[in-house]
């Protein structure tokens, strides 16, 4: 069983979502799927990719039942709701996420705050299209974005460092907004 889930993930990192498949029918067949938190993650990625995002959200639903903090059902879910167009669930995994890399010592994740911050200018584009003001992203985003760039400015791609020069730009603070697109 483990052989096949690590084989699984394999063929998912590879883009081979027909041999993942397989996997995961081996897994179900042996009677290990129900049970197995990885097992249940990576037959939810094969249905994301799929575009089965009911199926994806129940079974990462089942892995929540039974690891309530695991980090791969959480995020995933996250992008599910998004797909979903679901910005409560989405939020609501993203902050869990959050207040989880808040323990001392734990492993910071700069995808669930770049998620965040997409979020967060979503949820705020939404808000200003049904009250007529003007565009400009929120300080949270803003500051989701600068985590981002805290955590791993080594490995940014220069896309992140020109969206955070923008939204300086939205708010008028020319001065940082000069800084990140000299990064860009």
């Amino acid at each position: 069983a483990s052989a096949l889930i690590n084989l699984s993930f394999i063929y998912i990192n590879m883009g081979n979502f027909d041999m993942a498949d397989q996997c995961v029918n081996q897994l179900k067949e042996f009677g290990v799927l129900q049970s197995n938190p990885m097992a249940l993650v990576n037959a939810a990625v094969i249905d994301y990719e799929r575009k089965d995002y009911s199926a994806a959200r129940k079974r990462l639903e089942e892995v929540l039942q039974i690891q309530p903090d695991n980090f791969e059902a959480n995020y995933n879910l996250g992008l599910v709701g998004l797909q979903e167009n679901n910005l409560e669930l989405a939020e609501e995994q993203f902050e869990h996420l959050k207040a989880l890399m808040m323990v001392p010592h734990s492993v910071q994740h700069s995808h669930v705050f770049f998620q965040l911050a997409k979020l967060q200018e979503r949820l705020h584009n939404d808000s200003v299209l049904n009250s007529n003001f003007r565009h400009t992203a929120t300080p949270a985003a803003l500051q989701s974005y600068l985590q981002v760039l805290g955590i791993s400015a080594a490995d940014t791609d220069s896309r992140l460092f020109d969206k955070v020069g923008s939204i300086y730009e939205q708010v008028q603070d020319h001065q940082e907004a000069n800084q990140y697109y000299n990064e860009a």
